[in-house]
């Protein structure tokens, strides 16, 4: 028999198909631009800190 390993991160929560809040005290021009990315892009922005 053939087993695969499967990795799972826990550690992070994943992605919601919601649209999220965002902070009060986030520029409004940071939150436009944010608004203007496709979901692709903002999940690379959220992942940028871990890289």
């Amino acid at each position: 028999m053939l087993f695969a390993a499967v990795l799972v991160n826990t550690r992070r929560q994943p992605m919601s198909y919601q649209p999220s809040t965002s902070p009060a005290n986030l520029p409004t021009n940071i939150v436009d631009t944010l608004n203007g990315y496709n979901q692709e892009q903002r999940q690379h922005v959220a992942r940028y800190p871990e890289e």
